[in-house]
């Protein structure tokens, strides 16, 4: 009769086992993903962006004079230099700032509930990550006057007007003159206010960003340890914009500001976010799928082992 009031213990003692096993099975199947990504990322980086790239068979919209400079051999690859500065900070974002970002994530490898916390978060900074790292690359080739291919071509096109000659390594000799100082101006004021002046800056956001940190952080931890992500994203990507502006860097500074952006933009939502259990299981990313599977693997483990148990036990007394 007093087995019977051990019987409980038995299936909580298996139940925490299968938790803590389960715990450190997800950790290292999440983690495996996690190199598998990363691993693909360089992998994408080493082999480089295709090239031509097929820009250069268009027709180009802007002036007649900008276009001659566009098929120029030295302007295309002037262009394909900066897509592959592109790639390679990208990739840097994608690769070292993400995996710096989740040893910031309270993590005990034990835990299950904290193993579908980091893959939760890491599927968000790989798809913000992704997302901010495209829209720095959307307006590097020419197409028209109005991306930044077309507008460095238009201002190749006052150079030779003011007296410039595409001959020998004229690239080099165009990037010291007012003309491109003041393409490299105006590329770097449209970063800082993509949509116009009356819109917050790079630095408006990072600063909201920075104020927003005060507010006191809800009680449901994995909107705390996403919070902190997003500040501390945000504020790494603002650390770099500055230093990219003060070097003219436009393409990094570009990827830097998006960056700032989505980060002080979802800082902003998740702070405001009723992080109730049902609204993070229906998150973006949250691994649903995996929490019932475990559950019910957990679960029937606890029942077997208890009945086992409880079997042998009364099989001896017999």
């Amino acid at each position: 009769m007093k087995s019977r009031y051990f019987i409980p213990w038995i299936f909580i003692f298996f139940l925490l086992s299968g938790y803590i096993i389960t715990g450190y099975t997800r950790h290292y199947l999440y983690d495996k993903m996690i190199e598998e990504y990363i691993a693909e990322q360089m992998s994408s980086r080493d082999q480089g962006l295709p090239k031509p790239m097929g820009w250069e068979t268009h027709d180009y919209l802007g002036s007649p004079e900008a276009a001659l400079v566009v098929v120029d051999p030295a302007f295309q690859e002037e262009i394909y230099s900066l897509c592959d500065v592109w790639l390679v900070y990208s990739t840097e974002y994608e690769t070292d700032v993400l995996l710096l970002l989740l040893e910031g994530v309270n993590d005990d490898r034990w835990c299950l509930w904290d193993a579908y916390k980091r893959i939760t978060i890491f599927e968000y900074l790989r798809t913000v990550l992704t997302v901010a790292s495209n829209a720095g690359v959307i307006q590097i080739t020419p197409h028209s006057d109005e991306d930044w291919g077309g507008s460095l071509a238009e201002s190749i096109a006052l150079w030779e007007a003011a007296g410039g000659e595409r001959k020998g390594n004229w690239i080099k000799t165009y990037k010291h003159s007012s003309e491109y100082e003041g393409w490299l101006d105006q590329i770097l004021e449209e970063i800082a206010n993509p949509e116009g002046s009356d819109s917050p800056s790079i630095t408006d956001h990072f600063v909201e960003t920075t104020r927003q940190v005060e507010l006191s952080y809800c009680s449901f931890f994995l909107q705390e340890d996403k919070l902190e992500t997003q500040r501390k994203m945000t504020e790494i990507a603002y650390k770099r914009y500055v230093t990219h502006v003060a070097e003219k860097d436009v393409v990094p500074a570009s990827i830097d500001s998006w960056v700032v952006r989505f980060g002080a933009s979802n800082f902003s939502d998740t702070a405001t976010r009723n992080y109730s259990l049902p609204y993070i299981l229906g998150m973006e990313g949250f691994p649903l799928r995996d929490l019932v599977v475990d559950f019910l693997v957990i679960v029937g483990f606890s029942f077997g082992f208890t009945y086992f148990v409880v079997k042998r036990k009364l099989a001896k007394h017999k």
